[in-house]
Formats: C-alpha cells, sequence, structure tokens
C-alpha cells in the first residue's frame, strides 16, 4: 500500500473541466509544480508516495491529496477551502483541520470557506473511486484574485512544504529534522509557529483539538492552564495559553 497519492487537479487534461487560470499561470501548472515538490519532501521522511494526473486510476493509498486552485468571475473573491466525502468524513476532515491550521501559520491571510462550501468539493469523481481513509482536496486560493494569486506562485516551496506537513501529522509523524531539501519545514517547529499555535484565535472545537494534538496531549482532556475542555465551543477572539 502507498502512504499518499498526490493527484494533480485537471492535469492534464485539454478538454472538458481543465481548471482555472490566473495572470501568472494556470491551475494545472501550478498544482504540477507543487505536486512532486510534496510527493519529495514526502519521500524524504521515509513516506511511500505518487504524484497522480486527474484521470489516472488511484492506487490502494492511506491518503489521497487532491491538489487545485479555486477560481470566480468576480476578482475580489477569496479565501481556501477543503473538500472531502461523506463516507471518510471524520479522517479527512481531521487531516483538512491540520492543513488549515499550518497553512496559516505559513502566512495564508484571507481565511478559509466552510467546508464542502460547494458541491464539487463534496461530490468530487475521485471520491467514488479512492480506497484511501483520508481523502483531501485543497482549494489553495483563489488564482482569480491578484494578491492571492501572487501569494501561491511566490511562496510555493513553503505552500508544498505545508501540505506535506499537514499529511505527516495526520500520519502521526509530529517530530522533523528538517534538512536542505525542504527548508520551510522549519515552519513546524520555529518558536514563532509554537507561539502562534498557543495564541489561536479561531471558532471551532476541532481548533482546540489540533492545539492538543500539537502539544502531545490525548484529545479528551483539559487544556493545561485554562479552564476549557476539548468539546468545548470557542469563541472568537478568546486567547489560548500554553
Amino acid at each position: 500500500m502507498i502512504d499518499v497519492c498526490v493527484q494533480m487537479g485537471h492535469c492534464f487534461r485539454r478538454r472538458g473541466s481543465t481548471g482555472t487560470t490566473g495572470h501568472r499561470g494556470t491551475e494545472q501548472e501550478f498544482v504540477s509544480m507543487i505536486g512532486p515538490m510534496i510527493v519529495d519532501v514526502l519521500k524524504s521522511h521515509g513516506l511511500s508516495a505518487v504524484t497522480l494526473r486527474a484521470d489516472a486510476p488511484i492506487p490502494k493509498c492511506r491518503v489521497l491529496l487532491a491538489l487545485h486552485q479555486d477560481g470566480s468571475p468576480n476578482p475580489s473573491t477569496r479565501g481556501a477551502s477543503v473538500g472531502y466525502p461523506s463516507h471518510t468524513a471524520v479522517e479527512s476532515k481531521r487531516l483538512g483541520d491540520i492543513w488549515k491550521a499550518l497553512y496559516q501559520l505559513a502566512g495564508f491571510e484571507a481565511g478559509f470557506r466552510r467546508d464542502n462550501y460547494t458541491a464539487a468539493l463534496s461530490g468530487y469523481y475521485a471520491w467514488r473511486r479512492s480506497p484511501a481513509t483520508a481523502n483531501l482536496l485543497i482549494e489553495h486560493g483563489f488564482a482569480t484574485n491578484r494578491f492571492e494569486e501572487n501569494w501561491m506562485w511566490d511562496k510555493a516551496d513553503l505552500i508544498a512544504a505545508t501540505d506535506a506537513a499537514a499529511v505527516m501529522r495526520y500520519l502521526g509523524i509530529s517530530e522533523y529534522e528538517p534538512n536542505e531539501d525542504d527548508p520551510d519545514m522549519d515552519i513546524i517547529n520555529d518558536p514563532e509557529a509554537e507561539r502562534m499555535f498557543a495564541q489561536w484565535t479561531l471558532n471551532g472545537t476541532t481548533i482546540v483539538r489540533e492545539y492538543l494534538s500539537y502539544r502531545g496531549v490525548d484529545v479528551g482532556t483539559v487544556l493545561p492552564g485554562i479552564s476549557i475542555v476539548v468539546d468545548e465551543q470557542i469563541k472568537a477572539g478568546q486567547l489560548l495559553k500554553a
């Protein structure tokens, strides 16, 4: 069994659903650039990983990661998002929550749309034939928004490292030794990343869960130093202290 399959969205179709286009390149060009980077990082940390074209058969794997960029007729539309199927929703959402936390740490500032905010995300064609335990489609941002497009292209290496880091954390690889081949993995061990996790201000119980996981605390316990139980709702702006 392969650990991770990285599907490069829309690649390499010339007709039908070929993906969105920005000013600096196409969605296909972007995902076909970061896909091999993600695989290289995963392999350097001992995982088996392959890239897949959009319509290639999906081999038996633990994680299927589908890479995409979003698009809109409105150039001011912003935000990243994730999608996953109902039959693996629990594991897929857990992976998605980890990814969103790390993506914000990497510097993405536009925020996130709700999970499966379109039918195309929850009903993605690959879900019907994926054998993976966790299936996650990542819309890294809007290629049709100049600010987000420039950020994605300028930070392609960091985005690839972040995508790989999310998968590794999901698979239980929580200690990293950054090397010269993936220097952007320093975001995982950087004290600033620790501080940001300790001062998270988003809504939702999943933030508490991922914070606890990051600190090595079992889900179901009380966060040290404050009276917040894992299953309690966090209010917007509430400060979590390590």
